[in-house]
């Protein structure tokens, strides 16, 4: 709280030299610099709070997690608090971030599957940061989490193990996967629906 004015300072001195160095001039980045720096602030702000209780262990960091000896999960995390020997991972998002009952229903593993890279995690949350406001979203914590994980890791073991059978892999093949599929040009969704 009280190098709150060096750290907002400090934080967009920095801010102007990363977009500088990493960025072409150019009205686009100009502008995400501009959004950046109205949420500065608010950030600061926020961080004052979270490090009464955490505090950052790892930024971007690159984890992986062996499943089996062929099969190994591998995940870049944004940021990692620790707190006596338990973990929380934070993933910041600038856009829409999914529906909490998505993420309690296990329909968006994003942050699961974050959390299957690392043992003792505590929590696992988004941190939305756009337009001179900061929110939490997202968050799984303690047994929620525990059992989340134990779910979708049994759930991804069966698709690898029915993948290694030759089972033919099931498609969602609902509006809202399709939209961020990159499959489409081998999808035969399109000639499903005619038919």
């Amino acid at each position: 709280r009280q190098n709150k004015h060096e750290a907002l300072q400090h934080i967009e001195n920095l801010s102007r030299i990363v977009f500088n160095a990493h960025s072409e001039d150019s009205i686009q980045q100009r502008g995400w610099l501009d959004r950046w720096l109205q949420t500065a602030p608010a950030y600061i702000n926020w961080q004052i709070k979270r490090q009464e209780e955490w505090n950052i262990y790892r930024l971007e960091e690159r984890v992986e997690q062996s499943l089996s000896d062929d099969i190994t999960l591998v995940g870049q995390l944004d940021r990692i608090d620790n707190q006596a020997e338990q973990y929380s991972i934070i993933d910041y998002k600038t856009g829409a971030t999914a529906k909490q009952q998505d993420i309690d229903l296990a329909e968006n593993i994003q942050l699961t599957s974050y959390a299957m890279l690392m043992d003792n995690i505590h929590s696992t949350l988004y941190l939305k940061l756009d337009k001179g406001e900061v929110k939490q979203s997202g968050i799984i914590e303690s047994e929620q989490l525990e059992k989340l994980k134990r779910d979708s890791l049994q759930r991804l073991e069966t698709s690898i193990a029915e993948m290694k059978s030759g089972t033919p892999l099931r498609s969602w093949g609902d509006e809202q996967s399709c939209n961020y599929c990159d499959m489409s040009g081998l999808c035969r969704k399109q000639a499903w629906e005619s038919a």
